[in-house]
């Protein structure tokens, strides 16, 4: 018998979920450090968590090891996605993950058809655990963060607008889109936690020919496009720009960049970011 209880979790685990994932993000390559009030607002609102098919191993009172799932659509498909996965030091190496993940199938595959996360491309322990449990590698995705002081394009200012948009207005970003996000960044996951994310239109003439959306907060950009006729004009910068003043941290980092998005990797590279991590995307079938 398992030394271990896997039980779904619950709203009043969120105390004990936030004490386990900064115990078990403690040494990861990019800093998860997040206060309790963030850690509450990413989980009930970003990720949109289902504690249903979010599974936590107890020992005793304590939570060691946990997974993190939300639902929603997406690429046309009924998905989970796997906003957190992770065992703290000490009880490493008992197969928790596995055991999480064989309770949490047994309970989705009447809920979706498949469960898709990130990991990052170095993390080969994760890597291996994902592929046993059954996962598979079904993109590449690189991570950018600003590594300099953002300044106005010399684009004529005159030309453009900008101003604030909102999530009512998704159809019409979605028009100026040449890439598809990753999970977590869809408009149907964004209206989840569209309280905290700030939209901006650039418009010529009356014409919104660019957006980005943004979470001021942590200088993190969402989203972003601009319509294919005018790009390499600048207006990618100012829409950049746009966010960078307005975020409380200037160190902007823009994450799950599709590797065949090479026009979207040379623009960020040219205005200052550089590539931090790459992130697998793995897909299970339900």
């Amino acid at each position: 018998m398992s030394q271990y209880e896997i039980r779904p979790l619950q709203h009043n685990d969120l105390r004990q979920m936030h004490r386990s994932f900064l115990e078990a993000f403690s040494e990861y390559p990019v800093p998860m450090q997040l206060s309790y009030s963030l850690f509450k607002k990413r989980m009930l609102g970003k990720l949109n968590i289902r504690f249903d098919l979010s599974f936590g191993a107890f020992s005793g009172e304590k939570l060691v090891g946990f997974i993190f799932h939300s639902l929603n659509e997406y690429k046309g498909i009924t998905s989970i996605y796997n906003g957190g996965t992770g065992v703290i030091p000490g009880h490493r190496g008992n197969r928790l993950t596995r055991q999480l993940y064989q309770a949490f199938q047994e309970k989705a595959s009447t809920q979706a058809k498949r469960c898709v996360l990130e990991v990052i491309t170095v993390n080969e322990v994760a890597i291996n655990v994902y592929e046993e449990i059954g996962f598979r590698k079904m993109g590449f995705y690189n991570c950018y963060k600003l590594n300099k002081v953002i300044e106005p394009s010399n684009l004529s200012h005159e030309l453009l607008s900008i101003v604030g948009g909102s999530l009512s207005r998704k159809d019409l970003y979605q028009q100026l889109d040449s890439v598809e996000t990753s999970f977590s960044d869809t408009f149907d996951q964004l209206a989840y936690n569209a309280a905290s994310e700030t939209f901006v239109e650039c418009r010529s003439g009356g014409r919104v020919v660019g957006y980005i959306i943004f979470q001021a907060q942590s200088g993190r950009i969402t989203r972003m496009a601009v319509d294919a006729s005018l790009r390499r004009k600048g207006i990618g910068t100012r829409l950049v720009y746009e966010a960078y003043i307005q975020s409380g941290k200037k160190n902007l980092t823009a994450i799950n960049i599709p590797e065949a998005a090479k026009d979207i990797a040379g623009f960020l590279l040219n205005v200052g970011f550089e590539n931090q991590v790459d992130q697998w995307e793995m897909e299970l079938t339900l």
